[in-house]
């Protein structure tokens, strides 16, 4: 696990190695892309690879790529506002200060995509935020996020399951 920045990254990372799959350089897209079926049916991981302002360049990108229904894309991110390792899944919403979903707002036709925050903690008193989102956890937060990463990978499961049954 890298920073607090990159807790999507890796809950993506462990959703492919859980799936044994792989992530292919999509460049036109801005990005690494895993296409697979997950029961049934078919879904793409994807970790775009602009900077965090501009990703939503990249996600505007693959929906036209792969003709992607908006209700049918889910962004799992951080978010200090959060305690450790909590999670918050809801469809729409603002960009609660983040960049990256600012980007995305901005880039897609409409803001009801699902989002799914996973929390990294607040920064302590004085400490500067660039700097603690920049930060690497310590070995017993890695512990405590754990148990979130299982979480979040179930969700996106379940979400997937929902999406097939509609």
């Amino acid at each position: 696990m890298q920073t607090r920045h990159n807790i999507g990254f890796y809950i993506l990372d462990t959703f492919a190695e859980q799936l044994e799959v792989s992530w292919r350089d999509a460049r036109k897209l801005q990005s690494d892309i895993i296409e697979t079926t997950i029961d049934g049916q078919k879904c793409i991981l994807a970790k775009p690879q602009t900077f965090m302002n501009r990703s939503g360049e990249a996600v505007q990108r693959i929906i036209k790529q792969y003709k992607i229904d908006i209700n049918n894309i889910t962004v799992v991110f951080d978010d200090i506002s959060l305690d450790l390792g909590k999670i918050r899944m809801r469809q729409g919403g603002s960009a609660g200060g983040h960049n990256g979903i600012k980007s995305l707002i901005k880039h897609l036709p409409i803001d009801d995509f699902w989002r799914m925050k996973v929390g990294v903690g607040s920064p302590p008193e004085r400490f500067p935020l660039e700097k603690w989102v920049l930060s690497r956890f310590t070995q017993e937060e890695r512990e405590t996020l754990g148990n979130a990463v299982h979480n979040v990978i179930t969700l996106l499961r379940n979400n997937t399951r929902e999406n097939v049954t509609k």
